[in-house]
């Protein structure tokens, strides 16, 4: 039974260190942000920032409900509050996560990328957006909005919106003398006319299908770009007009790189079983486009066009934050809430994920101090295995906290349902439950 307990508490002690390396990773005072933020306002729920973010973690990767919540943070804090109380605290948390999210992603890429234009440095932004379902039948679909900034590394605005908000720079708050970079989502005039009155500059995919291009500021000299990639060039460069909206149009740069021939190929063969699997013809210009990289831009021509593709590339970064943040969690489906829950939901995921990359970077750091060859080596397997770690000890602080004997009436007290005229019909009546206790 020593053993048990001296293990309970090794583990006790090991979740608050990992907890206590996250706001080593924020290097802030927790309690006054927590504070300043209104995360924590009255004494007798959950004064404490350290266990009100433990709670927050568990939350986010046990996959509990929220009355066990309500157990978890009683075994943790031994304040006895309600699930509807923690609900409350929880959507009151959102702008102190989210804080807390922005200094970890900037405490763990100081700088990741420099961009000069016209003898001036500017910030560089990647823009995307990814879908998540709610649980249920009539749960509906989200898309979370998130702007990242690549120049500094840190994670700036996320906007949990419902389907129906369609990927728009306007989502965002554009600023004066910055690059934004996004893919054929947001590949549109509307949407390069948005950065280009505030003052900002554009690199984004578009696809072919969905632009307008002419020759001259009326749009009367259209252009055919099917007609144009039928060159045995690998790169085309040129300037012209986009469409925008009521028959107006602005000026714009296209670049267009050709792709290595299997590449295409495979392209080709998507677009092929698509139009089959919707039964739709496809035309053939949509097969030309699919050899093709195009973008649009502002950027005059004091960069190449091969610097703005390889500027470009740099955009799978954001992609693999939402392919790593739905691989650690194992998200197919979040919980139906509103979207503020929502939106907590996923800046907790996201703050976790900051949290485990810089554990996993320092680790990697430090194989390569010691001289290791790591080029066999896997940083993904690497971070996966420390989530994995840290959501098992963290977890393991209430789970072998609890002790039915001990906290039975507390437990009861928060386990049972809420008033309701419905009777539990699974339910033993008192006296049954007592006599089969006193037979047995």
């Amino acid at each position: 039974m020593n053993e048990i307990n001296d293990m309970l508490e090794m583990l006790k002690v090991q979740a608050q260190t990992y907890i206590e390396n996250i706001l080593k990773t924020c290097n802030l005072d927790l309690s006054g942000s927590a504070k300043e933020f209104k995360a924590i306002e009255r004494i007798g729920e959950t004064s404490d920032a350290k266990v009100l973010l433990l709670v927050l973690v568990i939350y986010a990767t046990s996959g509990v409900s929220l009355r066990i919540i309500a157990v978890v943070g009683c075994l943790c804090s031994a304040v006895n509050v309600t699930d509807e109380a923690w609900r409350q605290r929880f959507l009151k948390c959102g702008a102190w996560v989210f804080f807390l999210l922005q200094n970890s992603l900037s405490s763990l890429a100081p700088t990741s990328l420099a961009f000069c234009h016209n003898g001036q440095s500017m910030q560089v932004y990647l823009i995307d957006a990814t879908m998540f379902k709610q649980e249920g039948k009539t749960g509906s679909e989200l898309r979370v909005h998130m702007c990242y900034n690549l120049t500094k590394g840190a994670m700036e605005e996320v906007v949990v919106s419902d389907k129906h908000t369609a990927e728009s720079a306007k989502t965002f708050t554009i600023k004066p003398g910055s690059l934004y970079i996004a893919d054929a989502g947001y590949g549109k005039g509307v949407h390069l006319e948005c950065i280009v009155s505030q003052n900002g500059y554009a690199l984004f995919r578009v696809t072919p299908n969905q632009i307008k291009l002419a020759t001259d500021s009326n749009g009367k000299n259209s252009i055919t770009l099917a007609k144009l990639f039928k060159t045995k060039k690998k790169l085309l460069d040129f300037h012209c007009f986009i469409h925008t909206k009521n028959k107006q149009y602005m000026p714009v740069r296209i670049i267009a790189s050709r792709l290595p021939e299997d590449k295409a190929l495979l392209a080709r063969e998507h677009k092929i079983r698509t139009s089959r699997r919707r039964q739709s013809l496809i035309r053939e210009a949509t097969l030309i486009f699919c050899e093709w990289v195009v973008l649009m831009t502002n950027v005059d021509s004091s960069h190449s066009a091969q610097s703005l593709l390889d500027l470009y590339r740099s955009r799978w970064q954001i992609e693999m934050l939402f392919k790593r943040i739905k691989q650690f969690f194992s998200v197919k489906r979040l919980k139906k809430a509103t979207l503020e829950h929502s939106k907590l939901l996923i800046t907790l995921w996201m703050f976790i994920w900051s949290a485990i990359e810089k554990e996993a970077l320092e680790a990697e750091i430090r194989l390569i101090m010691r001289g290791e060859d790591i080029s066999r080596y896997s940083p993904w397997v690497m971070t996966m295995l420390t989530f994995k770690q840290f959501e098992t000890i963290v977890n393991a602080v209430w789970a072998l906290s609890y002790n039915l004997n001990l906290h039975l009436h507390d437990i009861y007290r928060l386990l049972r349902n809420h008033k309701s005229r419905r009777l539990n019909q699974y339910a033993l009546s008192p006296a049954s439950l007592l006599q089969s206790h006193i037979l047995a």
